[in-house]
């Protein structure tokens, strides 16, 4: 950062957000911190800036900074007949070629103010309110985002998200289970956060499953492509999904493994709390039963691997699906506590 308007504003954007008893990310704090030590006349401002009063007035004048008008002197110095190489003298050159790098420069920088005070400066002046979506459990949501992305968001769920999003990117925070539609704009992709995993899309339909107690964040793929990295790799390539591909993110060791689905379209019912299960593993159902009805099931040992085929409605009652797994799976099932059931073999 240097003592341009744009890197001013940051520095009071950082001094705001700090203020504001929001904690700086490690990278804002180097950054910061590197500003500061760069030279006296940065810590001096860094002083000044201290005084809330200060950065108001700061503000005020770089508010004031006409970057169009700015733009516009720089080119029409450039498109100036003097620049000509045919009207100038050959000693004039070296004198020429520092303007014409020096107005390069100028237009590099106008052109990064610009695009700053688009974005940044603007969440300074007027920041984006949050909203916050949950779900309890047993509970379901269908949220439309302001870029008109649809959610689905399932029991037990908490998706973050901006009231308008600004910016090159549109970026979600998601703990939990959700179903995503995700509008159109290959100008800007959609990111969700959930964890330690980052997933990019442009437009597309997708089931993300990242409750934070699981061992591992699925990504199933319906339409379009997704990409998906360890949040903060920045320099690792991306895992790419294709439709009917899942992939699957191992929590402790940061690695994806990408898997062919049968069927990912059941997906689309699911997002209704209808789940369809062929060759699914039983321990699988209980955990998909547990987050739909609020409930504790402990499951016999013996039967964690077995296979199940069937389906869940979670219109109906806890008891009904109870019945169903005891029949199919010639097992019993008995009350063990408040909100909690066993099932166990015959």
């Amino acid at each position: 950062m240097e003592n341009d308007p744009a890197h001013i504003a940051r520095v009071i954007y950082l001094l705001k957000k700090q203020a504001g008893n929001q904690r700086l990310e490690l990278s804002e704090q180097v950054e910061l911190r590197d500003w500061i030590d760069r030279s006296p006349q940065n810590k001096e401002l860094f002083e000044q800036l201290q005084d809330s009063t200060l950065r108001d007035q700061w503000l005020d004048q770089i508010r004031g900074y006409n970057t169009s008008q700015a733009l516009e002197r720089v080119h029409n110095r450039i498109s100036r007949p003097s620049f000509t190489r045919e009207k100038t003298p050959a000693s004039k050159n070296g004198v020429l070629r520092k303007t014409i790098l020096s107005i390069a420069a100028s237009l590099v920088l106008l052109l990064g103010i610009g695009y700053f005070f688009r974005y940044e400066l603007l969440n300074i002046l007027a920041p984006v309110k949050m909203e916050t979506m949950l779900t309890s459990k047993a509970e379901r949501k269908t949220i439309a985002l302001p870029d008109g992305t649809q959610v689905w968001l399932s029991p037990g769920s908490v998706l973050e998200y901006p009231m308008e999003f600004r910016g090159p990117v549109r970026e979600v925070n998601l703990k939990g289970e959700a179903f995503f539609e995700v509008q159109p704009d290959k100008q800007h992709p959609f990111i969700i956060l959930s964890g330690q995993l980052e997933t990019k899309v442009l437009g597309t339909s997708f089931n993300l499953t990242a409750y934070e107690g699981d061992e591992d964040v699925t990504v199933t793929l319906l339409e379009g492509a997704v990409s998906l990295k360890p949040a903060g790799e920045k320099n690792k390539s991306p895992t790419i999904l294709h439709p009917n591909e899942q992939a699957v993110f191992e929590k402790e060791n940061r690695s994806i493994r990408k898997e062919m689905v049968t069927d990912a379209r059941k997906y689309l019912s699911r997002r209704n709390g209808i789940f369809r299960y062929e060759a699914a593993r039983l321990e699988e159902v209980v955990q998909d039963m547990e987050r739909q009805y609020g409930v504790k099931i402990q499951l016999d040992s013996s039967m964690v691997n077995r296979e199940y085929y069937g389906t869940m409605n979670t219109e109906d009652e806890l008891l009904v699906m109870l019945e169903k797994i005891s029949l199919v799976m010639n097992a019993g099932w008995y009350g063990a506590g408040e909100n909690t059931y066993r099932i166990k073999p015959k």
